[in-house]
């Protein structure tokens, strides 16, 4: 057994995990400070435009993922700011899934925002994947993971352009294994990352390649949505629990989901 195995098997994960965290650092300090050093570029030439509004994009994969709701309803109310939602394909599951879960998402949205305001980052007809970042000034990404959908759509080649990329957790980041969502390059060329609670914010500091200086501590947004509906419920009205079991119920490389361990208890409930 070579030497780099054997010390693959003796080397703590959390050791290897810092290892490469440092060597990104260093790898991509250039990159992340230019494209820091960009988006100030990007503020001034807006502030240049006069008479036009702030042209605003959620890129959306999966519905259940979006988190900007009661943005959605500020912006309609302010006429200096148009938006749209761009319904982006999910490139890795497959072509039956990413068309289904496509059509699905569209739906949804042109439901929930009218067909005027959902624009298509894929051609299903022709099989052509859209690129529209010249369209929009500052672009919300729903979906962190760039290694899900194709170039166009990721936060890496939206950061080379000229607009100004968000990032809004779908999901609550409350463990360890949200570090590699963190530490992820494409956060660092963030132009903001907006935190759902100061643990998070901690962790940005802590396993973010630029120390998380590009990270906001704002809350949870969804938790904005469910705060109006737990308002609307009676309190005399009978309680309601919600079983939402992970995704990940028998994945072992990600175990998150507590589900099989307490289905018994759960069900004795």
């Amino acid at each position: 057994m070579g030497v780099k195995k054997i010390l693959k098997k003796i080397i703590p994960e959390k050791v290897k995990f810092n290892i490469r965290l440092l060597l990104n650092r260093i790898k991509y300090r250039n990159l992340i400070k230019t494209t820091q050093n960009h988006y100030k570029e990007v503020i001034e030439n807006l502030k240049k435009r006069k008479n036009r509004p702030l042209r605003f994009a959620a890129y959306v994969v999966f519905d259940s993922t979006f988190g900007a709701d009661n943005l959605i309803e500020l912006i309609q109310k302010d006429s200096s700011i148009n938006f749209k939602i761009v319904v982006i394909p999910d490139t890795s599951r497959g072509r039956i899934h990413m068309l289904n879960q496509y059509k699905s998402t569209k739906d949804f949205f042109i439901n929930k925002y009218g067909m005027e305001n959902v624009v298509d980052g894929y051609d299903v007809e022709n099989e052509i994947f859209n690129d529209v970042s010249d369209s929009f000034d500052i672009i919300y990404f729903a979906n962190p993971y760039d290694s899900m959908v194709h170039n166009f759509h990721g936060i890496e080649y939206n950061a080379s352009k000229n607009t100004l990329p968000v990032y809004i957790p779908y999901a609550f980041q409350p463990d360890k294994y949200c570090r590699s969502i963190i530490s992820q390059k494409n956060m660092a060329l963030c132009w903001k990352i907006f935190s759902d609670t100061e643990y998070s914010m901690n962790e940005y500091k802590k396993y973010s390649l630029n120390h998380g200086k590009n990270v906001i501590l704002s809350g949870y947004t969804k938790m904005d949505t469910l705060k109006e509906y737990f308002q609307n419920i009676s309190s005399n009205k009978r309680k309601q629990i919600i079983l939402a079991p992970h995704h990940t119920i028998t994945y072992n490389e990600l175990p998150l989901s507590n589900f099989l361990r307490l289905k018994d208890y759960i069900l004795n409930l």
